[in-house]
């Protein structure tokens, strides 16, 4: 096979590369592959089912045609959500064992991740997938996205690999894949089944967050890790770099020993009015468990 006959099947070369090729398959694992049509001289791109081009002339029962965008997009902003979210890095990859430091490199990571997927090209991002999905399942009703929990490990330790703990995290992890389900349906067009995305899935928008109180926490968290690495011997250091009262930081730091559905809670703009860090921060727990009791002030929309 030539090298442009390659690029071309793969869209390597196409405007918009298409990045789930070699990741996507039918639960009966029948590969889809890229493949576009043109129509009044625009370009839409879609990812085909092999039993379709190996023999169109049988009906499907199953999804034979997916919109690449649509999926595309929705699988971005699941894997987005994901890796924003403290509380399913931690659920996912934290072994009971782990400490404070050890979850916080994985939250820290995670939203490092989480950022690279929102910046990088599709090129970059193709990569990114690659190394991370094991296979994306298309489903009647659903589309499963399968993550490789010890290369995702890796890729989320990355430095830290070195540290006995993580060592042991990567090696001890259950390897069964970590599943992210996407909600679909079934659509009938023509003598073909395709499956249509639903438009809340591809556009989903974030709550409204409060500046100051995600401002506050990452600031506790970057706080945190500085005084781990040697930078700050203690509070009174980072009060003395900063200019910052002392007891002012004193408190703001308490803000990163919060359990993570607290601080996904905010960071996704969750919480209720009730939420100000003169509640928060009061006297916090060092058990999430406790901590979590206050989850009742968190606005359920």
């Amino acid at each position: 096979m030539s090298e442009n006959v390659r690029s071309r099947r793969h869209g390597i070369n196409a405007s918009a590369p298409s990045l789930l090729r070699g990741l996507l398959y039918d639960e009966d694992g029948n590969r889809f592959t890229p493949s576009h049509a043109v129509k009044r001289g625009k370009r839409y791109r879609y990812y085909i089912s092999q039993r379709v081009i190996k023999d169109a002339a049988t009906p499907l029962l199953q999804p034979g045609r997916i919109p690449a965008r649509e999926l595309e997009k929705v699988v971005l902003n699941e894997l987005k959500s994901f890796f924003s979210s403290a509380d399913q890095v931690v659920s996912a990859l934290a072994l009971p064992d782990d400490d404070l430091v050890m979850t916080q490199k994985l939250i820290e990571s995670a939203a490092w991740y989480a950022k690279r997927l929102d910046e990088n090209s599709n090129s970059s991002l193709s990569e990114m997938f690659e190394t991370i999905v094991a296979r994306i399942i298309v489903h009647q009703e659903s589309v499963e996205i399968q993550l490789d929990r010890a290369k995702l490990c890796a890729q989320l330790l990355g430095s830290h690999h070195t540290d006995p703990q993580a060592q042991n995290a990567t090696k001890d992890l259950n390897q069964e894949p970590i599943t992210l389900t996407i909600e679909t349906k079934l659509k009938r067009c023509g003598g073909e089944m395709r499956l249509v995305i639903p438009s809340q899935s591809a556009d989903r928008a974030p709550g409204n967050a409060v500046p100051a109180l995600v401002k506050a926490i990452g600031r506790a968290h970057e706080w945190v890790r500085s005084i781990v690495a040697g930078e700050y011997k203690d509070q009174r250091a980072i009060a003395a770099a900063t200019g910052l009262n002392e007891r002012y930081v004193s408190r703001i730091i308490q803000s990163a020993f919060l359990a993570p559905e607290i601080v996904e809670a905010i960071v996704k703009g969750r919480q209720t009015p009730e939420i100000t860090f003169a509640v928060l921060l009061d006297e916090v727990p060092l058990s999430w468990t406790e901590q979590n009791a206050r989850l009742s002030m968190v606005d359920e929309k």
